[in-house]
């Protein structure tokens, strides 16, 4: 059976859903492993399909061990550090420049 946890947080005004699995093949990869592989799903829900400086569908899929993700702080804390890192680069920059801007024709 999958365990799951699912929290929701926002980042600049962008509804955030962060879901945390332990998918049903990670007990084979804890008798080979000594640890669980985990599974993490970030998907904007508001606005729907949101770009994010980590996506520009508004999801993404990360498959991180257990013990790399305790160390980074559990899912939350580590997807709002990658969200925060990537928020300074040019590109994430442009598009949240673009994305502010109207269009008029």
């Amino acid at each position: 059976m999958e365990n799951q946890n699912t929290q929701i947080i926002k980042w600049r005004g962008t509804e955030i859903q962060i879901t945390t699995s332990t998918p049903i093949y990670s007990d084979t990869f804890k008798k080979v492993y000594g640890y669980h592989l985990m599974h993490i799903e970030v998907k904007t829900i508001s606005p729907e399909k949101a770009p994010l400086p980590i996506t520009k569908t508004g999801y993404k899929s990360i498959y991180i061990t257990e013990p790399e993700l305790q160390s980074c702080g559990g899912s939350v804390k580590l997807i709002l550090d990658e969200i925060n890192a990537s928020a300074n680069s040019p590109e994430w920059k442009e598009l949240d420049f673009k994305s502010r801007q109207y269009n008029l024709f």
